[in-house]
């Protein structure tokens, strides 16, 4: 890749991490009240989901316990509800390519997503990293140091780190790929397995649950 490309990656990779900042840091300082009981029961919740005070009607307390535990319940899925659509304001503008970023996933450092991405619950994406268009990451995936390329599918609980993954590959469930790994095009990597020590993977190659640990 000629020199002024990978100036123009990092530069956006730059770009993105200074917006994902702003937007985490807009979301943790949110703060917004849910309610149940036509008002009776009301619950000030943070943007990290952090309950700050609850307020119970005087008017409740001779009510019976069931009831009012129902309704402290209730106005706790209010606040979380209203906290979630909220989030997704403000991450709306970082996917302007298309790009889906569930608001619990972290992205540190230098990354750079392709149009289409889309990132899962818990997953955390570490830079310098490329993820390629149409990528879909599962949830509590973990990225870091890695080249991934269009296309790819990676499952729940994979964790890969500085390695290279080619076009439309399928990396299973729990599968670690590191150390210089690389992994050509249209491959399946099943779940639990684990490639490092500079593995390569040749095209179209599957292997099965667990067939490889290094």
């Amino acid at each position: 890749m000629m020199k002024n490309q990978l100036a123009g990656l990092m530069k956006q990779a730059q770009a993105v991490q200074e917006n994902m900042k702003k937007a985490q840091e807009a979301i943790a300082a949110m703060e917004v009240e849910g309610q149940s009981g036509a008002g009776l029961v009301k619950v000030l919740m943070t943007g990290r989901h952090d309950a700050k005070r609850v307020t119970i009607d005087p008017s409740l307390l001779a009510e019976d316990k069931d009831m009012l535990e129902d309704m402290v319940a209730a106005a706790i899925n209010d606040a979380v509800r209203k906290i979630d659509a909220r989030t997704f304001e403000v991450m709306a503008p970082l996917a302007e390519n298309g790009a889906q970023i569930d608001p619990t996933a972290q992205i540190v450092g230098p990354v750079v997503l392709g149009a289409g991405v889309r990132i899962g619950p818990g997953a955390r994406i570490i830079g310098p990293t490329v993820i390629g268009a149409r990528c879909v990451i599962g949830a509590n995936v973990m990225i870091e140091g890695a080249v991934i390329w269009d296309d790819n599918l990676i499952a729940d609980g994979a964790a890969l780190r500085s390695c290279m993954v080619g076009h439309g590959n399928r990396i299973g469930t729990n599968a670690h790929l590191a150390d210089g790994t690389i992994v050509s095009d249209r491959c399946v990597i099943g779940a639990e397995n684990r490639l490092d020590r500079g593995i390569r993977v040749w095209p179209e190659t599957q292997l099965k649950e667990q067939a490889i640990s290094f």
